[in-house]
């Protein structure tokens, strides 16, 4: 399975959307000020999704949405900072998960405003 790497990107005002991509790693980036959710990922058959050394600041809609059926989702030292998911019936902004299986580990994030 191949891996899609995306690191040491800034994205302000645009968010990213992956779909159907098997093996996914994000890593040293920023998103910011994204009028949808700054990570958008839906697929039935992504192996694992990996964010790492990130920022999520001032999005609308989340930071982080993911859709999967089954995988692996590793969230590691990342910052998620004024996020907001109001057009979602409010709540939280930070990450929202639909696994149906696999692992979720979220270590050593810092989660303000959301």
């Amino acid at each position: 399975a191949q891996t899609l790497i995306i690191e040491r990107i800034t994205f302000i005002n645009c968010g990213i959307e992956l779909v159907s991509i098997e093996n996914i790693l994000i890593t040293e980036c920023t998103f910011k000020n994204n009028s949808k959710a700054a990570i958008i990922s839906e697929s039935n058959n992504t192996n694992s999704i990996t964010i790492a050394y990130s920022s999520f600041i001032n999005n609308d809609h989340g930071a982080v949405s993911l859709r999967l059926s089954t995988g692996n989702v590793g969230i590691t030292n990342c910052t998620f900072q004024n996020n907001s998911a109001a057009g979602y019936g409010g709540g939280g902004g930070a990450v929202s998960l639909r696994l149906s299986t696999g692992n979720v580990g979220i270590t050593n994030c810092t989660f303000q405003n959301n």
